[in-house]
């Protein structure tokens, strides 16, 4: 039987949908699937069962790189297409932090493979207490990178007052609508507590990359796909998942969107935050 490992690289974001697209083209084709967590991309110090529950079975990085030696079949970053001769091979190793394609060409459905998972214990904790302060009211997803190790295209195209002028312009519109603010530099988060008194923010979020932070960052993925619809940075990926997990219900807004936020284009949020894919139909 073939088997399917796939070498995640990158942030959080990058790794989940190719090990989920890689777990969907498994389940596809019967393969057997496994995994290599890198702990040396991105500086990502967090394990994946620490994250999610899962049994998938996990590969070493030197194992899988004696792996890649005799297989020679790859699907990375700028190589969407799959790997000539790779059929029939005992093993398939994919290093990528990008999207899994099928023979096709086509983007396979990690969200559905996302949606099946659930959080680690302490990362549901952190939801359900934070969804506990939101209360049942409608609330907006506030998604902020303030970190300086951002992509300079989300600095200059995504500052904090940016986020600043749209929430005041959605709380003129419907003035009983709450925040929930996801935001990598505490500070900020704080600041924008304390300016709109309806918004709510995780604490102790633990430092950029360790395993707390990434618990939270986590915790704040689930939290944002339960809202009506998402403020979020240009160039980021990290609202793709909650957009996922919302079974791609809400609309994401950035500086540069052709589409935006309103009390017209808000959807009902879910009422179960680790369940965000489910929510009703009509306000």
């Amino acid at each position: 039987m073939t088997q399917l490992n796939v070498w995640c690289l990158s942030g959080l974001g990058n790794r989940m949908r190719s090990l989920l697209g890689a777990k969907d083209l498994s389940d596809r084709h019967g393969w057997e699937f496994s995994y290599t967590w890198d702990d040396r991309s991105a500086g990502l110090s967090a394990e994946l069962d620490e994250l999610w529950q899962n049994e998938f079975e996990r590969t070493s990085r030197a194992t899988a790189t004696l792996w890649s030696l005799p297989s020679r079949a790859f699907l990375s970053g700028d190589q969407r297409t799959w790997p000539a001769g790779a059929e029939g091979r005992r093993r398939i190793n994919l290093k990528t932090g990008d999207y899994i394609v099928d023979r096709d060409g086509e983007r396979l459905d990690w969200g559905n493979q996302l949606r099946a998972l659930r959080p680690a214990a302490s990362v549901a904790q952190r939801i359900e207490q934070v969804g506990g302060e939101l209360g049942q009211g409608e609330f907006v997803g506030v998604m902020i990178r303030a970190h300086e190790a951002s992509h300079p295209k989300t600095k200059e195209f995504s500052p904090v007052s940016w986020y600043e002028t749209r929430m005041q312009e959605l709380l003129e519109q419907r003035p009983d609508l709450r925040f929930y603010i996801s935001c990598d530099v505490p500070e900020v988060a704080d600041a924008l507590v304390a300016r709109f008194p309806m918004a709510v923010t995780q604490r102790d979020k633990g430092g950029y990359n360790t395993t707390t932070g990434t618990q939270a960052a986590v915790a704040d993925i689930y939290l944002l796909a339960a809202s009506g619809g998402i403020l979020r940075p240009y160039w980021s990926s990290f609202t793709t998942m909650s957009s996922e997990l919302a079974d791609q219900a809400l609309i994401l807004e950035d500086s540069q969107s052709e589409v935006a936020l309103s009390e017209h284009t808000l959807v009902p949020r879910a009422v179960d935050p680790l369940r965000p894919w489910e929510r009703p139909t009509a306000r």
